[in-house]
């Protein structure tokens, strides 16, 4: 089932990984090497980690990036690597092929790529349906397109190298054990989707008024709801 792009950023920012990720950015701009990092970093749910890492000195063009705790972190696992001369251009723009690369290396699929080259894993990731409802035939990616594309990969089962008894190598799926499965099991990210009529706030009401000063508090079918930014007033009465 082919979920919106209403649904792929309400996901994305349910989960947490939209964290630190402009918002109102323009979704047909091109997504840079460095936010695409902070995305993958975010949908492995590995920020706290990405914090501890933004000393480490691995490329000499990261240290004013705000990312650079993600791109340290990614590199170390080799996920991603730099663009030559100890450089990694985080603000250059991300391409259709380095995407396919990186989620195949996330979800573990690298280990089955015969071929390093980006053909082979652009052919790689489209088997896994990374590539499914983007154009991947254009050089750079869009935002919208890379909000996608890690909507894609967060429903795919990873792959896992086991070792065994005696120690011989390997690799296996495991249904249902995907990037998503982990980030709903975090204790942070237990957000809802639902539907309903507003039916009051701050501002005015339809049965009983809600406190002038509670600019955070929202009645949806009667029930009140504290969110974590400010409701805006002018819905009450509607669908949302």
């Amino acid at each position: 089932v082919f979920a919106t792009f209403e649904d792929v950023t309400f996901d994305l920012k349910s989960l947490g990984v939209l964290e630190d990720i402009d918002e109102n950015a323009n979704m047909n701009e091109n997504l840079t090497r460095g936010e695409f990092a902070q995305l993958i970093v975010n949908a492995m749910g590995y920020n706290e980690i990405a914090e501890t890492m933004r000393g480490k000195g691995y490329f000499a063009d990261t240290s004013n990036t705000p990312y650079v705790g993600a791109i340290n972190l990614l590199y170390e696992l080799n996920i991603l690597s730099g663009t030559g001369a100890n450089t990694f251009g985080p603000d250059d723009y991300v391409t259709y092929t380095q995407v396919g690369k990186i989620m195949v290396n996330v979800l573990g699929y690298s280990n089955i790529v015969k071929n390093t080259d980006l053909n082979s894993f652009f052919y790689q990731a489209g088997v896994l349906g990374i590539y499914d409802n983007v154009n991947s035939a254009g050089e750079y990616v869009t935002r919208r397109d890379g909000y996608v594309m890690i909507h894609n990969s967060l429903n795919v089962d990873i792959m896992t190298q086991n070792f065994g008894m005696f120690g011989t190598g390997s690799y296996e799926v495991v249904e249902g054990n995907t990037l998503k499965s982990y980030l709903q099991t975090a204790q942070h990210h237990k957000l809802t989707k639902m539907k309903g009529v507003v039916t009051a706030d701050c501002v005015s009401y339809l049965y009983t008024g809600i406190n002038k000063n509670k600019t955070n508090m929202i009645e949806i079918d009667g029930k009140t709801y504290q969110c974590n930014f400010e409701v805006p007033s002018g819905l009450v009465g509607m669908d949302v």
